[in-house]
């Protein structure tokens, strides 16, 4: 039976298990899987470029104040027997199906990480699955308004707006859009907007030691590409 038959069962989040192991049916050697709520930014960075000889799962983990943490948003999986297997290790484990991480737990507890037991999160011990991972630039998964994580990187290559409303994350990957189509170069206005942003974190206290990320936004958004000039 395919595992999609029980997504109505679970929260949307774990859908990316299925789509994965589906590609692999379709004969695929690699699956870049992108959250809905992420955008690619830089279409000349190349993700096969990342691969290493027997690593099997590339992923950003971010840092924040007490923690390193993997993050499921952005994955590149290659179709392999291992890679399958952890797949569906991570599908089986229904303890995490309403886990306020969701499928992100169960990864987490796949790669045993005890900072997070205070997230409610086990600690399964896998020397194999641990060998198969290889930890990516965060320029790959960029999360830019989450001043408690350490996501600041010079030129991202996907952008991910995790933790935003719907409306903030519309509004940010359209502009991302525009700006990659050059349909938005020299608009003030994208500058504005993107400073409002900024302005409007939760995390505003932490805003002096990222005047570098304040530049580097208003460069993008009016339309510079790369990293910052110096």
């Amino acid at each position: 039976m395919r595992l999609s038959q029980h997504l109505p069962l679970t929260p949307a989040a774990w859908a990316k298990i299925p789509a994965i192991l589906e590609t692999f049916d379709r004969g695929y050697a690699f699956a870049l899987w992108v959250d809905s709520d992420a955008i690619y930014v830089d279409s000349d960075a190349n993700p096969l470029d990342l691969v290493r000889e027997g690593k099997d799962l590339y992923l950003v983990r971010h840092k924040t104040p007490t923690k390193l943490s993997p993050n499921c948003g952005v994955m590149l999986f290659r179709n392999s027997d291992w890679s399958r297997s952890f797949l569906q290790k991570l599908w089986n484990m229904a303890r995490y199906i309403d886990h306020n991480w969701w499928e992100q737990a169960a990864l987490i507890h796949c790669l045993c990480a005890p900072e997070f037991e205070e997230e409610g999160i086990g600690c399964e011990p896998d020397a194999v699955a641990q060998s198969k991972v290889e930890w990516i630039d965060k320029r790959w998964n960029n999360i830019p308004y989450a001043f408690h994580v350490d996501s600041k990187t010079c030129c991202p290559v996907i952008r991910h707006y995790a933790g935003e409303g719907h409306q903030i994350r519309e509004e940010e990957m359209r502009l991302d859009l525009a700006i990659m189509e050059k349909k938005a170069r020299w608009k003030p206005g994208n500058l504005l907007t993107r400073f409002k942003r900024v302005l409007r974190t939760r995390h505003v206290a932490k805003v002096e030691s990222r005047w570098g990320g304040w530049i580097h936004f208003g460069l993008e958004a009016l339309g510079w590409r790369g990293p910052l000039p110096r």
